[in-house]
């Protein structure tokens, strides 16, 4: 007697081949029996007229950050995810040393929306705090450089002055990098399935290629894989795809270009264009190189007054009724504003002024550093929801003063003031073009770049990306059903074993006997995203049964609440 049966449903098992009908049997965990003839079980599920697919493994999430307050995962089970990656960007919660925790515990807080103790020390420790824990869904933990590098080094920020821990950028010294490369090997030998690099961020922006190869090369001594979000998404992507085609080409490990897009509009087409071409070519030489990317035009989306106003008053991250109602008010007072305009023009002036110097800084060492200002200077945010002016969408503050005859900081006062404080931007946006271009590339994977959640947040503590809650139904219904830009196969590959290749997870990705049972069974006419950007939290439709490691986590539609996950370790 099998535990669970799915009968009669329609069967994409990952690989890309056709679909077919059967019967597929689980067994303590394991897919044991695909067939076209009845099968015995204590369960059984009906999915006729559904699709019967691997469970969806996100390649570059952040939930590390929020699992330990959000442990179920719901936001990712209800997309169909089982597995995720974490680490991702350059920062993992391990390893630890006292004199960084409170800088992580303050990181996972902020995150989850509640307190959250870091305990651990070494990254196996990290490991076993998730298992104690309980985990939702299946956890691929990666080690990040970001914090080998603070660890080893310190903190070095290398960002605007008044943020500068440590001043200019800082090569290593031998010892340093030894340090680096020993806490690398240490994470390896504890379970991490790699090394993440976050080249935007500091203290990992400031790392010279020759670093990001060493540490790498410790990695590939395991069999890891290099996850890089690349040193530029708008004006310098081809030079960062290039790094990252460089660091695999020295350090004979498999490399993946994290989220791949160009924001901002003078960037749309053809940076995204050359980073393919050099992943095509990359490939073509024999290495094993890849990228992934969330199905949205808008990046990070935050609320408006975070970028005006700073930590005083109201901004997306922690903030309360009271918070939001001081800063309105600040907003409403002449003198204030005028003090509030006078603020924030000299800090555009020192950015632009840092921006100028790190670029300089950069092309010494024959790195070219994107130009940040021209797709995150407030005059460049771009609205994405604003409740009161809903015809705004698209526009940059900067053409929105053209329109009202007025400047920037004045457009946004008024916008803010008619949205009660609740307006979203992005820095900047991406070309829907490109979104198409990078999902159909053979070497691309569907990610979320997002952070599980129990539980979605006030609107006024800042509202979370749809990417996180439905990109695995926005793929299927939008580019797989409405507009066939790819086939139903073709997606659940990107979603399924080309992942778990990647990744290096032999035993997920696939319906195949011997498997682990992770599988999402859905409608293929009627699963979509609920999810806007003004209104990011709302679950998906048509995901009906969700199963990890042989347990319906999902069943009906509805979460059943068991926590089935299992914290993965490379070998």
């Amino acid at each position: 007697m099998l535990d669970v049966v799915i009968a009669g449903g329609t069967v994409v098992d990952g690989t890309g081949n056709p679909a077919f009908r059967a019967n597929v049997g689980i067994r303590a965990g394991r897919i044991v029996a695909i067939s076209r003839t009845p099968l015995p079980g204590d369960r059984t599920v009906d999915a006729a007229g559904m699709v019967v697919a691997p469970g969806f493994i996100d390649p570059h999430s952040h939930s590390d950050s929020t699992l330990l307050a959000h442990p179920n995962a719901l936001t990712s089970l209800r997309q169909g995810i089982t597995t995720a990656a974490v680490g991702n960007c350059g920062l993992s919660p391990a390893p630890l040393a006292d004199w960084y925790r409170p800088r992580v515990e303050a990181w996972l807080s902020n995150a989850s929306g509640e307190a959250v103790e870091a305990p651990w020390a070494g990254f196996g420790e990290w490991l076993e705090t998730l298992e104690g824990w309980g985990v939702g869904i299946n956890v691929v933990p990666f080690v990040g450089h970001n914090t080998v590098r603070a660890l080893a080094m310190g903190v070095e920020r290398a960002q605007r002055p008044e943020e500068r821990e440590g001043g200019r950028r800082r090569v290593p010294t031998s010892e340093e990098l030894e340090r680096m490369c020993r806490l690398v090997r240490q994470s390896m030998e504890q379970g991490a399935f790699g090394l993440t690099t976050g080249l935007e961020y500091p203290p990992g922006r400031n790392a010279l290629t020759d670093e990001l190869a060493e540490l790498c090369r410790v990695a590939a001594q395991f069999g890891g894989v290099h996850l890089s979000h690349p040193r530029g998404m708008g004006d310098t992507v081809i030079e960062a795809t290039r790094e990252v085609i460089e660091v695999t080409r020295r350090a004979g490990i498999p490399g993946n270009v994290a989220h791949l897009k160009a924001m901002g509009r003078e960037n749309w087409g053809r940076q995204v264009a050359g980073a393919l071409s050099l992943i095509e070519k990359a490939r073509a030489e024999g290495l094993e190189v890849t990228c992934d990317v969330y199905p949205y035009d808008y990046s990070a989306i935050s609320n408006l007054s975070r970028h005006l106003l700073g930590p005083s008053f109201a901004h997306n991250e922690g903030a309360s009724r009271a918070q939001m109602e001081a800063m309105l008010a600040a907003l409403r007072d002449d003198e204030e504003f005028s003090r509030l305009a006078t603020r924030v023009e000299e800090r555009a002036r020192e950015e632009i002024e840092d921006n100028r110097r790190r670029m300089e800084e950069d092309a010494a060492y024959g790195i070219t550093t994107p130009n940040v200002w021209s797709y995150g200077g407030y005059p460049f945010l771009t609205i994405v929801h604003s409740p009161s002016f809903p015809e705004l969408a698209g526009r940059s503050l900067a053409d929105i003063g053209g329109l009202w005859a007025t400047d920037s900081l004045r457009a946004a006062r008024e916008i803010l003031l008619a949205d009660e404080g609740l307006t979203r931007v992005t820095g900047g946006p991406m070309s829907e073009e490109d979104v198409r271009a990078v999902l159909v590339h053979p070497t691309s994977m569907v990610s979320t770049d997002g952070s599980a959640l129990d539980r979605f947040p006030e609107p006024e503590e800042g509202l979370p990306h749809p990417r996180g809650i439905a990109s695995y139904p926005r793929v299927l219904q939008r580019y797989v059903r409405q507009e066939g830009l790819l086939s139903l196969e073709q997606a659940v590959r990107k979603m399924t074993s080309l992942p778990a290749q990647v990744l290096g997870l032999p035993d997920r990705g696939l319906i195949r006997r011997g498997m682990s049972a992770d599988l999402v069974v859905f409608h293929p006419g009627r699963v979509c995203e609920s999810s806007t950007y003004g209104d990011p939290c709302r679950f998906p439709a048509g995901i009906e049964y969700v199963l990890v490691n042989g347990s319906v986590a999902v069943d009906g539609g509805e979460p059943t609440g068991v926590r089935a996950g299992q914290v993965l370790r490379r070998g």
